[in-house]
């Protein structure tokens, strides 16, 4: 079993991307990731200049949202 985390350091109400951030020392973590379409992006905020830190994204379809129930 892999352990693994994020931080979701990007949340809006109107939910088009998810955001995380993940430590380099994580492969199996960024693998899923990609695997799930998430892309590599540029670090900002505090972890802009964090050679350990790796920023991602990916862009959220309504079935990316099943089975959770969000409201404004």
């Amino acid at each position: 079993m892999i352990g693994w985390t994020a931080t979701i350091i990007n949340f809006s109400s109107t939910i088009e991307n998810a955001i995380l951030e993940k430590g380099i020392g994580q492969p199996e973590a960024i693998a899923l990731y990609e695997n799930s379409r998430y892309r590599r992006i540029d670090n900002y905020g505090p972890y802009a200049n964090d050679p350990e830190s790796i920023h991602m994204a990916k862009e959220l379809s309504k079935s990316d949202l099943t089975p959770w129930s969000w409201s404004s």
